[in-house]
């Protein structure tokens, strides 16, 4: 029991009685507090009376019992000097209505991933009670921009907006904001109002090849490096090859020595064989083989698909062993890389070599690191999928500043 007045800031001495009202699921404290004339909180006069009694209720945390409360009888006192009424002062918080204790415990269920509604059950509350005690109770975990940042957007909600933005820092892989819209003409009216210090601070940006993030990094950061995440500019030369593998099987048509090969190995064709350091014995032989020679082996037989997987596992190998941290060496790379696209004759090759030379000077950039760790928006692919959980678990959001700010909350903490 002192405990609880402990938590409200209440003394002991000014406390008149207390009863308890417990019926096994929930418990009601009844407190009274001493009507003893105070200092007038106005002009400081002792000369103060007792003019009416009023009621408070304050939700409480006690004994694991989660429906508590105090029924707190305070009284009101009036001054005779400047002839202004004041109650007894409560050190709680929340307009008196909610202790430390049941604050500091329901800010701890607002940082997990469960929905508001779970939230209301366990604490026994209504839906927009729980709502409204968060937009209240939440602090700004929003952070300043830093040296190097990446950009992604999501899937959001509404009729407003598709696509919402998350701006992450690379090094701390917490949420900087959460802009509401991906559009350029919302992203140049949100980064006008970030301070200019901020903006120039700013030493790599990371993107997907949006060209509104490309415009924007442009406009707004002169001091950046705009860097293409490598996930998204491999996805086009991953893509091109199942696109020919494809339509080689069409071609096919009822020959299935090919199509069976070209549709049992369709994963494989787009793997870093190298990468993989499982090793397979031939029985009858006893020849040790790897990946990229049983893939290699299925598919000699076809010109077009043999030669686009040796120049994707050609790519990966040059790209982790001569253009790991070399800035020249990842630039004679991908123009090579893109030449030999061109001379392939593969049309979907050459559509892919033809992105890669848009976006190439970014493309090059990726190979950039910072602190250790090459640039890419890897930190921001694992929010995103933090993101989707979130919105199953809420079964949607009406509100979508407050999602962002439940978001934010939970991520940086």
């Amino acid at each position: 029991m002192i405990t609880q007045f402990t938590v409200q800031g209440i003394e002991l001495k000014d406390v008149h009685s207390v009863d308890v009202l417990e019926d096994g699921s929930s418990k009601i404290y009844f407190v009274t507090i001493k009507s003893k004339p105070c200092k007038c909180m106005y002009c400081q006069s002792k000369d103060t009376s007792i003019k009416e009694y009023v009621h408070k209720t304050i939700r409480l945390l006690d004994e694991g019992i989660l429906n508590c409360y105090m029924e707190m009888t305070i009284p009101r006192f009036k001054c005779n000097t400047c002839k202004k009424t004041f109650a007894y002062k409560l050190n709680s918080t929340i307009q008196d209505k909610y202790s430390n204790e049941f604050i500091r415990k329901i800010k701890q269920d607002f940082e997990s991933m469960i929905s508001f509604k779970d939230i209301a059950k366990r604490f026994h509350m209504d839906l927009m009670t729980v709502c409204r005690l968060f937009d209240t109770v939440v602090e700004n975990r929003r952070q300043m921009l830093g040296e190097a940042i990446c950009i992604d957007e999501f899937k959001s909600f509404g009729d407003e907006t598709k696509y919402s933005s998350v701006l992450l820092d690379f090094e701390t892989h917490k949420i900087i904001d959460v802009i509401e819209s991906r559009t350029l003409p919302y992203l140049r009216q949100y980064f006008r109002k970030q301070p200019q210090n901020l903006l120039k601070k700013v030493k790599l940006f990371s993107c997907d090849m949006y060209d509104g993030y490309i415009t924007i990094a442009k406009e707004f950061f002169p001091n950046a490096l705009i860097c293409i995440d490598p996930f998204h500019y491999m996805k086009y030369f991953t893509a091109a090859i199942q696109d020919i593998r494809i339509r080689l099987c069409k071609c096919y048509g009822p020959r299935p020595e090919n199509s069976g090969r070209l549709n049992s190995n369709r994963e494989d064709l787009t793997k870093d064989a190298l990468h993989e350091d499982k090793k397979y014995v031939d029985e009858t032989t006893g020849v040790i083989y790897d990946r990229f020679d049983i893939v290699n082996e299925k598919i000699k037989n076809i010109p077009e698909l043999s030669k686009a997987y040796n120049m994707l596992q050609d790519f990966y190998f040059e790209s982790k062993l001569k253009a790991n941290r070399n800035p020249v060496s990842a630039k004679n790379l991908i123009e090579l890389t893109i030449n030999k696209m061109y001379d392939s004759g593969i049309q979907e090759l050459i559509d892919c070599a033809d992105t890669r030379d848009h976006y190439k000077d970014y493309i090059i950039n990726s190979f950039t690191y910072y602190k250790g760790k090459r640039i890419s928006n890897g930190p921001i692919e694992g929010v995103n999928s933090r993101i989707k959980t979130l919105k199953k678990i809420m079964s949607g959001f009406r509100n979508l500043k407050r999602f962002i700010n439940r978001l934010i909350y939970i991520i940086n903490k």
